[in-house]
């Protein structure tokens, strides 16, 4: 090989390492679906993530359902992405490495066991599943899973929308609910996530012989533990609590007070 040759073959490489070093900086190279997770008290909570845009326009979409939580502010540059979503004081910092971002969630109130570093992040490029499972147990309908909380409550609401593998749920509450709780069949169990920003949950849903469902709550939230939802005929049947009704469940003390306040003009 002469001298000609070789300049032309270093040229080439170093053509070739300068795009993909190009590459690697720019938005396209996280643009798309990304299966998602954040560490919390060494719970693995799973989410979507999508990103685009370039610039100005780079955008990080979070998911409570089919609603979408959008990103404040977003960069991406040298490797190093931040998405922020200043209305939860959310901000996800992440280095690509190898086609993954790795980094870490800043949440606000802490979020579980939260250091100054913030709650272990990683996403990789989404792929869809090969076969979905074909043997998942009907679990769509109203569930009543009794709990005495501290708000006097004596029961909840589990509500499940599902699509043959697939569940969209969540558990409401007199004072609100998980968010969206969505997930796949496997193993013989569902596994339910959500965070969208916020709300980092991760429920473990398994059906027992009985007709019951054991839930087992993990995560973020400070609500952990193993409940038991029972069918909405079978709990009435069986004569258990029923969830509070929000509307009634706080009141005036004297309902025929006058409501009196006071502020600057």
């Amino acid at each position: 090989m002469n001298a000609l040759s070789k300049s032309i073959l270093g040229l080439t490489a170093s053509i070739v390492c300068f795009g993909a070093t190009a590459f690697a900086e720019s938005a396209a190279a996280i643009d798309g679906r990304w299966d998602a997770s954040l560490t919390v008290n060494g719970v693995v909570i799973p989410f979507r993530l999508d990103i685009s845009g370039d610039g100005p326009t780079l955008q990080g979409t979070l998911y409570n359902g089919e609603d979408k939580e959008l990103t404040t502010k977003a960069s991406f540059k040298n490797g190093n992405l931040i998405l922020n979503q200043e209305h939860y004081l959310t901000r996800i910092t992440a280095t690509l490495k190898d086609g993954q971002l790795v980094g870490s969630v800043h949440l606000h109130g802490g979020g579980g066991e939260q250091g100054p570093e913030g709650n272990p992040f990683q996403a990789k490029r989404h792929v869809d599943a090969a076969e979905p499972a074909a043997d998942a147990p009907n679990i769509a309908g109203r569930w009543i899973v009794p709990f005495e909380s501290g708000k006097g409550e004596k029961a909840w609401r589990f509500i499940v929308k599902q699509s043959g593998p697939e569940v969209t749920a969540a558990i409401l509450r007199v004072d609100g609910d998980t968010g969206a709780l969505t997930g796949t069949f496997q193993d013989g169990k569902w596994l339910l996530s959500h965070f969208d920003g916020q709300r980092a949950y991760l429920l473990e849903v398994t059906p027992a012989k009985d007709g019951t469902l054991a839930l087992v709550q993990k995560g973020g939230e400070p609500r952990q533990g193993s409940l038991t939802a029972y069918r909405e005929d079978v709990a009435q049947a069986k004569a258990l609590p029923v969830p509070a009704d929000y509307t009634t469940h706080t009141t005036m003390k004297d309902p025929n007070e006058v409501f009196a306040y006071s502020f600057p003009t």
